[in-house]
């Protein structure tokens, strides 16, 4: 599922922003009865059914216990979700596994959530990090939804990290469909280009947790399951992962976050996975502008704008998704100040305020410690900076 997130609440809902009704090719969808601008809330839904145990051992019996303590209006229109194709003789146990959403512990059905279809590149995301009530949910747009338009949601866990033919074959075998979004019915070589892109996000996202990028025959060995096999719990726990030979330094870590956040733009994605790309990206770069200062005294201008400029990203990302009242955007706020008060950045941003607009300004800076606590900042050629680094005075 997308990244769990606050949201910023709008005023102007007088009346639903949705409605349920025929969708080509999808049975019933959501649709937007008005234009929905990024970070509205789309519905509210009170989680149906909460079964606390990994989704993979949750078995029919949890399922049918848990429907028959519905009250009789809720069974029907539980039962009247979408069925999907696995293979279990419990109606209801077929129904919850094609509609539960899962995390480690725990699996939750939502009977109003459970309309929404899916898309590879949705134009909304699930909350569920409201402070008042744990039992609901909400929907919130993190692109512009035009009035009519379909509204999406992401079913498949990772999808960013998977091809075309991968997520297929996700869809189909547990969801019963195939999907048709505008990522997956791309013109033969932008659709190679997004699996290209894909497929680096996969190994950069993967590697920044410490692991190798994921083994591929194990979709291609999935798509070769029997419907049973495909149910069995080693399966249904994902793809296994393998540790890194070696840890990643902190310029590989900066540069991965960066290129993953330009990665995950280029594919049309949006919100908190995005604005955390490029925070990161800042926060590593930030680390190593310390670690300079530490060894060598040595600040670099270029290093406090790519900073500036990878934060202002997320920044804009998560005003733009959820708002500034949003706990996500408070939090990388608050994370940028915190980075703002480190000796490099305040060096480089002090320095940047000096320099003549439309120069370009010192390769890099030596900060020198007078006495009684003064600084000084001496401007540095790149050869300058790069004898320092050698050892040279």
């Amino acid at each position: 599922m997308a990244p769990m997130a606050r949201f910023k609440q709008t005023g102007a809902a007088k009346r639903q922003p949705y409605e349920v009704k025929g969708s080509p090719g999808k049975g019933n969808g959501v649709l937007a009865t008005r234009a929905i601008e990024p970070g509205t809330v789309i519905m509210k839904d009170k989680v149906a059914i909460l079964i606390k145990k990994d989704p993979p051992t949750v078995q029919p019996t949890d399922v049918i216990k848990a429907v028959a303590s519905l009250s009789t209006s809720d069974q029907a229109r539980f039962f009247a979700l979408h069925e999907g194709s696995r293979p279990y003789s419990s109606q209801a146990f077929r129904i919850y596994k094609a509609n539960a959403f899962g995390s480690k512990g725990e699996s939750r059905l939502f009977l109003k959530i459970s309309l929404i279809n899916h898309s590879c590149v949705p134009n909304a995301e699930i909350s569920d990090s409201n402070k008042d009530d744990d039992d609901t949910d909400h929907v919130f747009a993190i692109k512009h939804i035009a009035t009519g338009e379909e509204i999406f949601i992401n079913y498949i866990g990772q999808s960013e990290t998977m091809i075309r033919g991968h997520r297929q074959t996700v869809a189909r075998i547990y969801y019963g469909f195939l999907c048709s979004c505008t990522a997956c019915r791309l013109p033969g070589q932008e659709q190679q280009l997004s699996d290209r892109r894909r497929q680096l996000i996969a190994v950069l996202s993967n590697a920044l947790e410490g692991f190798q990028p994921p083994i591929a025959r194990y979709f291609d060995g999935l798509a070769r399951l029997t419907p049973e096999q495909a149910e069995d719990p080693r399966v249904l726990n994902g793809i296994p992962r393998f540790p890194l030979s070696s840890a990643l330094t902190l310029q590989q870590k900066t540069a991965y976050h960066a290129l993953l956040g330009h990665l995950l733009v280029a594919e049309n994605f949006a919100g908190f996975k995005v604005a955390t790309a490029f925070s990161n990206a800042a926060e590593t770069l930030v680390h190593q502008m310390d670690q300079l200062v530490e060894s060598h005294m040595l600040v670099y201008p270029t290093s406090t704008r790519l900073a500036t400029l990878w934060m202002g990203k997320a920044l804009q990302i998560m005003d733009s998704a959820r708002g500034q009242a949003s706990e996500e955007y408070k939090y990388i706020a608050q994370t940028w100040e915190f980075m703002k008060e480190s000796n490099p950045m305040i060096a480089g941003m002090l320095y940047a305020s000096k320099v003549t607009r439309g120069k370009e300004g010192s390769y890099a800076l030596r900060v020198i410690e007078r006495g009684g606590g003064a600084v000084e900042m001496k401007e540095l050629t790149e050869a300058e900076a790069k004898g320092v680094v050698r050892g040279q005075k």
